[in-house]
């Protein structure tokens, strides 16, 4: 967290916000999501590969801001690199079903296929040559790992022939409360050996220009001079995904369940600040947007219940600050002394959340978004803020689930009449 500053005006133009004041407190916070990933290869189940993975890449950065903002701006770049615009009403889908199943023609209806184009595995686990064939990405790609690379080098097909594996499915876990496991055997072809050189994980979601699904590449990984997979013999690739969580500040388990229920395409309950256990899935997850001037979303994105609009000031909705410095814990599901929307006693008044500032850094491999919010101290009388969190929609009842929180060191004193900044900055390295 950056030390509070104190500036004259501000706007954020997203929300049709323009506020101009004097004494407006900012604090900058960064969220790095670059989280613990490793990856594990085992040849018929002795460890033969023990990383740290390449990280996540910027479709994955993309798919966050996506459903965090419900932009309608957004592109994503499938394996076959044309530029895909996400629909409002679908999340990126990992299948574990290995039986195959030709691309449905229906963008809202779950796909259950393992592999959307015949001969091909590419939902799932996936992996490649790392050589020019292709010609998919460039030849600094073969010992680098770029944030902008959308697909593997080259991939290497299902099959029994020379040069092709046997794909089984790719299966999704939580072994703990922070993390989520990835897992998919490949077997060898009956007929010779295949060095294995790269792996990434791809997912499906449906175009928003046209009506079949997509297939988009959210890690990508090295495996230097190789993995000889031998006649018949079985690769176990792994991915464990977990988040890094402090006394301070992290990410918390809700965040790691929510990502587990989009990309599994299966409920799973996650903990709501009131106590609840959601066990729904649905398109609003993850989305943070709006508050303060938002009565409602639009069709695509549901109806915000009366427990998201807190006395109509949208205030149970992305950043929210509290009063409680205690330490984080992962499990918690909500702010321990939320402070309420409002200019009564002990509230501040909750203006909207901004989600913008996307941007990709192809210089330093980094991409990064923004979540911002203005609170205002209409109360007469000062405010210590010493807790700061994110909460988002978690399910198809528009419940709403923590899946951030951070205490600010020093805390921040808002005095009567003054406006308070809070800017998060979500962002990951390659």
């Amino acid at each position: 967290m950056e030390k509070a500053t104190s500036t004259n005006s501000v706007e954020l133009s997203s929300n049709n916000i323009k506020i101009t004041k004097q004494n407006i407190k900012e604090i900058k916070t960064e969220i790095d999501l670059g989280f613990d990933l490793r990856l594990q290869a085992l040849i018929d189940g002795k460890e033969v590969l023990e990383k740290k993975s390449d990280s996540f890449l910027s479709n994955f950065l993309k798919y966050l801001y996506f459903h965090m903002s419900k932009s309608e701006n957004i592109n994503l770049t499938d394996i076959n690199s044309p530029f895909r615009i996400l629909m409002m009403n679908n999340i990126l889908r990992l299948f574990s079903d290995s039986s195959y199943v030709i691309e449905s023609t229906l963008a809202n209806t779950p796909l259950a296929l393992e592999r959307g184009v015949a001969g091909e595995h590419v939902n799932g686990f996936i992996v490649g040559f790392n050589d020019s064939g292709s010609g998919f990405l460039p030849d600094i790609s073969d010992s680098v790992v770029m944030i902008n690379d959308y697909n593997l080098r080259r991939r290497i097909v299902h099959g029994t022939a020379a040069g092709q594996l046997l794909f089984a499915g790719t299966s999704v876990s939580i072994p703990s409360d922070d993390a989520v496991k990835i897992t998919r055997n490949i077997t060898g072809n009956p007929v010779g050996s295949v060095l294995v050189k790269e792996c990434g994980l791809s997912v499906k979601h449906p175009s928003y220009t046209n009506d079949t699904a997509r297939s988009f590449i959210l890690m990508r990984d090295l495996l230097g001079d190789g993995i000889n997979i031998a006649a018949n013999k079985i690769l176990t690739l792994n991915y464990l995904l977990k988040i890094i969580t402090t006394a301070q500040k992290g990410l918390l388990t809700q965040f790691v369940r929510l990502f587990y229920r989009s990309i599994k395409n299966a409920a799973l309950g996650v903990s709501t600040i009131s106590g609840s256990d959601n066990v729904g899935w649905n398109i609003a997850t993850f989305f943070v947007a709006g508050g303060g001037g938002y009565t409602e979303w639009d069709g695509n994105r549901g109806s915000i219940i009366a427990s998201h609009l807190e006395d109509s000031g949208g205030a149970n909705i992305g950043i929210v600050i509290g009063t409680n410095g205690s330490d984080v814990n992962i499990l918690q599901s909500a702010l321990n002394a939320k402070i309420k929307h409002g200019s009564t006693a002990g509230k501040l008044f909750h203006h909207g959340n901004a989600v913008d500032g996307f941007t990709i850094n192809t210089g330093n491999n980094t991409a990064q978004y923004d979540i911002t919010r203005l609170f205002e101290n209409l109360s007469g009388s000062s405010i210590t803020v010493r807790e700061i969190a994110i909460y988002c929609n978690s399910g198809s009842e528009q419940a709403v689930a923590c899946i951030y929180r951070e205490v600010l060191a020093p805390p921040q004193e808002i005095a009567p009449g003054e406006l308070f900044k809070v800017k998060c900055t979500l962002k990951i390295t390659a």
